[in-house]
């Protein structure tokens, strides 16, 4: 196949140079996240796994358990949310690719 035109090494030097500095770009905002943004997302994937487990608490009441405060709920409830924070704080100590880590965490949840 021919190209209708040709680059010479000059243009291939600056796209190179252009995409180098996208990714370093891009780098910097993904490991520069706010902690806002990482507390929310800690929030709605314990709140995400909860409901999975038929646990129907308010984002809010899981939001007030992770923060400590006291809340009127079932006991049980509450624990559930305790154990999924801990599974969710432990997330880089499982293997992704293993069965018997997703046991593990499986256990942990209940």
């Amino acid at each position: 196949m021919k190209l209708a035109c040709t680059y010479g090494n000059e243009i291939v030097a600056l796209i190179s140079a252009v995409a180098e500095k996208k990714g370093e770009v891009k780098a910097y905002f993904l490991n520069n996240l706010q902690p806002i943004s990482k507390r929310k997302n800690k929030i709605d994937s314990i709140f995400a796994t909860i409901h999975l487990q038929e646990n129907r608490l308010e984002r809010e009441t899981v939001e007030d358990i992770l923060n400590f405060q006291a809340i009127a709920a079932p006991k049980h409830m509450i624990l559930q949310v305790k154990r999924a924070m801990q599974v969710y704080d432990m997330l880089s100590s499982y293997n992704p690719f293993s069965q018997q880590s997703f046991r593990i965490a499986s256990r942990d949840l209940h």
